[in-house]
């Protein structure tokens, strides 16, 4: 590879042992869902080492002296659909892979890599954004997210750095939302959590939009029956005389949509459920990008927006003391803080919200989009945090 340093070997060999599963998983599947075909063999460990090294190194190589995201999709073009097929080929390196970046979003376009027949590793063309396969995305410069997905299942997801690699906890923030998920499998959460599950689809939504602006901020979530203006300066420059309602329904209008076309068997190819997505999509931006003002902005459970711009203060002399913190991977374990360890004000003050507002949940976004979820833990009496959060809403 001729770089200065490679990746733990141990980390790489564990994350080989998930893929070759998670390979052979999804073959399995097919093989009851669909006519035989081929079977796909996962890469030896010598082949998945050198795609996730030239990954990692590619992450950190400039073109045209600006850094640029991707995502490498490891899949014959065969398995694919409406593939963009070479026709010869490219060798798969940190340069070709760079020099591809700038030319494809990643969120619409995946640059496709498998092996040829010689056992070197190409890059065969993109293909759009596929929901099948193991792929390897930028989060920023020498920081990738490594996933296995299948259509409706998620194997596994890992953070991939130059000083750590950590598996995701799955669900870790649906069991806030709903405790119920932690003994249930997925399909009996969906049936029975359906709206739940939604609204921490619509959070996630929301909280990306909300990190890609790079202002930072903070998003209230609140019971609007509550008295949750009593923690807000007197005077809220942007409240509203009544609450904007728009976001609650359009995503009603999506989630009823939803079920009308999956009864029909056409939610994939519906124009009408295609629309309802959009509009859900461009509410829910509302909602992330109005954080970008400085101050909170406050909305409901149910997605109304009722104020931002606004300030926060402590109902009473009480302050949250220490504070639960945990990170959503596998091996981590809570851990107690000062609250002043937690960050700045725009941290301490969401901490004090939830403190004094039990119901709430709160949403903080760092400038380096960095997301702290927090929400009152009734059993152990304390405010609790998952940071880093954007990997719980995954």
């Amino acid at each position: 590879m001729n770089q200065p340093f490679t990746l733990s070997e141990d980390l790489v060999g564990k994350l080989y042992e998930r893929y070759s599963e998670s390979v052979d998983m999804m073959e399995w599947h097919a093989s009851y869902t669909k006519e035989p075909e081929e079977p796909l063999e996962p890469l030896d460990s010598s082949q998945f080492q050198t795609f996730i090294q030239t990954a990692f190194w590619a992450s950190l190589q400039q073109e045209e002296s600006r850094f640029h995201d991707f995502t490498l999709l490891l899949m014959p073009p065969e398995r694919t659909r409406m593939p963009y097929v070479f026709e010869q080929p490219v060798p798969f390196n940190v340069a070709n892979v760079a020099k591809m970046a700038p030319a494809l979003d990643t969120q619409a376009n995946h640059i496709g890599v498998w092996v040829e027949d010689g056992g070197e590793l190409v890059i065969w063309g993109f293909v759009p954004a596929n929901d099948t396969g193991l792929t390897a995305s930028t989060l920023d410069p020498g920081q990738l997210l490594v996933s296995f997905q299948e259509i409706g299942i998620e194997h596994f997801n890992l953070l991939l750095s130059g000083t750590r690699g950590e598996f995701v906890r799955r669900s870790e923030f649906l069991t806030w939302l709903v405790p119920e998920s932690k003994t249930q499998r997925h399909i009996d959460i969906w049936r029975t959590h359906r709206n739940e599950v939604m609204r921490a689809l619509d959070y996630r939504n929301i909280t990306t939009f909300m990190r890609s602006h790079r202002h930072g901020g903070t998003l209230l979530v609140v019971k609007e029956n509550s008295d949750w203006r009593h923690s807000f300066s007197p005077s809220i420059t942007f409240a509203a005389k009544e609450a904007y309602d728009k976001v609650k329904i359009d995503t009603f209008i999506r989630n009823r949509t939803m079920e009308q076309e999956r009864e029909k068997r056409v939610i994939g190819d519906s124009p009408r459920y295609k629309m309802a997505i959009e509009s859900a999509k461009q509410s829910l931006e509302t909602i992330g990008k109005l954080t970008a003002v400085d101050g909170v902005t406050v909305i409901s459970y149910d997605l109304d927006i009722l104020a931002f711009g606004a300030k926060i203060k402590a109902q009473g002399e009480q302050k949250p003391q220490r504070i639960l913190i945990s990170e959503p991977f596998e091996e981590s374990t809570p851990r107690e803080i000062d609250l002043a360890v937690l960050g700045g004000m725009r941290h301490q003050s969401a901490a004090q919200f939830v403190f004094d507002q039990r119901h709430a949940l709160a949403f903080v976004a760092s400038q380096d989009g960095r997301l702290s979820v927090m929400r009152w833990d009734a059993e152990k009496e304390i405010v609790t945090v998952i940071r880093p959060a954007e990997f719980a809403l995954l």
